[in-house]
């Protein structure tokens, strides 16, 4: 295998990274929809899709890390 046929650790670290950070922010929103937010159709409305997309942003930041 030459250098540029090996797998890249990084790679390695941005997958890991943003499975577990994922997982912890998944926990984060779960526990302020339960508990934090209240309990009224229209804060629902406005809380799902804005903690929908947050994760989007870092994830992406990770995987052009890993890209380079």
């Amino acid at each position: 295998m030459t250098p540029l046929e090996r797998p890249s650790h990084r790679k390695l670290i941005a997958g890991f990274s943003v499975i577990v950070g994922l997982f912890f922010y998944v926990g984060l929103c779960v526990w302020l929809a339960v508990d934090v937010l209240p309990q009224h159709w229209l804060m629902e409305l406005i809380f799902y899709p804005i903690a929908g997309c947050a994760w989007i942003w870092p994830a992406a930041k990770a995987i052009r890390w890993s890209a380079r």
